[in-house]
């Protein structure tokens, strides 16, 4: 029981560590399983994709149907529908998982808006992740040279993982769409690539 002046007690947060270390024995148990960093990118958007779904549904929980629903469904055509749910993942789904908001939500070139880019110039999938292998699909460059960032330019992307998070969270929402985790042109920032599918 607390007084009436007591502060509530804060609800328990899951440690970004814990997070890392079992993101590296999901990418390391995958890895003994594939031949290429294709393979491995694909088996870890596949992982993604029902943790998506899953912690849309938390979230929903702890904020209540009818707050979550009210927010995504402002506008019920598929492109503007989509950009409700990337701001929504940018935002709320992003800083209840990492502590804090994605670096930057942006349209694509295409005159329809079909294509989104979601940003993230330090994702934790990135950090500390050896997969002992270069010259990945996604990689290419030399290493950045601050030290901390293992993964970040050689080998898969293992930020392919959120891209399926991303794209499951976005399914449960209705959104059909694709989405992939790439490197900018200077091999520094994560762009998720969405793209809006159906008419």
């Amino acid at each position: 029981m607390t007084s009436k002046g007591s502060a509530p007690t804060p609800k328990p947060e899951f440690p970004l560590s814990t997070f890392a270390f079992l993101f590296a024995e999901i990418v390391h148990y995958h890895q003994s399983q594939v031949s290429s960093d294709e393979e491995l990118e694909e088996r870890l958007h596949q992982a993604g994709v029902p943790v998506g779904m899953k912690y849309l549904e938390l979230i929903a929980f702890r904020q209540g149907p009818k707050a979550t629903k009210r927010e995504l469904l402002g506008n019920n055509t598929p492109v503007n529908h989509a950009v409700s749910v990337l701001q929504f993942v940018y935002s709320v789904m992003w800083k209840s998982l990492f502590k804090r908001t994605a670096t930057g939500l942006v349209k694509g070139p295409d005159d329809d808006n079909r294509e989104i880019y979601l940003l993230d110039n330090d994702p934790i999938t990135n950090k500390f992740i050896s997969t002992g292998s270069g010259g990945g699909s996604s990689g290419g460059g030399g290493p950045n040279g601050d030290g901390n960032d293992i993964q970040a330019n050689e080998g898969p992307h293992c930020g392919a993982f959120l891209a399926g998070l991303i794209q499951g969270a976005m399914l449960a929402m209705g959104v059909d769409c694709t989405v992939t985790a790439s490197w900018d042109q200077t091999h520094t920032q994560t762009v998720f690539v969405v793209k809006v599918l159906g008419k």
